[in-house]
């Protein structure tokens, strides 16, 4: 009877200490996908990036109906990689290494987006980033040198880049962000 009382309290013991050495955070790397949760569920998976300041559900729970990045895949993906940071470095990469003209460009993003993106976002969703990365490109190149920049966000909100990218990924504007009418400055998608 008491190796049995023995057995029992050691399961017990081991599956407490499994639950308990359980993580819902990431692994601290900007496109880790971390351990925690999964996109949909009511986890308490805090977001990275300018995204930081929400848990996945608060994050999911502020995108709007109709974006093109607003199903619970891209909203878990979206939570746990730094797309500005991903988004930014990608079109500064493709920027400096490819053609100029704009399909290259867009399909060069595309493709590293693809590769440094774990979950993978759905097609719709990574083009509205790549579009952004284009109108980024397009508008505000000198200023997006440094895409996480004030420089860059200023810019890319004075001519349209911001507002089209949240309309576009249906994506909460950061609560980081002071901002203006709609949408307000950006420092969501990062330029090129």
């Amino acid at each position: 009877m008491q190796r049995l009382i023995t057995l029992v309290s050691s399961l017990v013991a081991v599956s407490l200490i499994a639950v308990g050495c359980g993580s819902d955070g990431n692994s601290g790397t900007p496109n880790a996908g971390g351990s925690g949760g999964s996109a949909g569920s009511n986890s308490v998976t805090q977001c990275v990036g300018h995204y930081s300041d929400l848990t996945e559900t608060v994050f999911a729970a502020n995108a709007t109906a109709g974006g093109m990045c607003v199903n619970p895949g891209d909203l878990g993906s979206i939570c746990i990689n730094d797309l500005t940071t991903i988004a930014g470095t990608c079109g500064i990469a493709c920027l400096t290494s490819v053609a100029q003209d704009a399909a290259t460009q867009n399909a060069c993003v595309s493709s590293c987006l693809d590769s440094k993106v774990a979950p993978a976002l759905g097609g719709d969703c990574r083009d509205c980033y790549v579009t952004d990365v284009q109108c980024a490109r397009d508008k505000c190149q000198l200023d997006c040198l440094s895409p996480s920049s004030a420089k860059c966000d200023a810019c890319r909100q004075a001519k349209g880049c911001a507002p089209a990218f949240y309309s576009c990924t249906g994506l909460p504007v950061p609560g980081s962000v002071v901002g203006s009418g709609a949408g307000g400055a950006d420092t969501g998608a990062g330029g090129i």
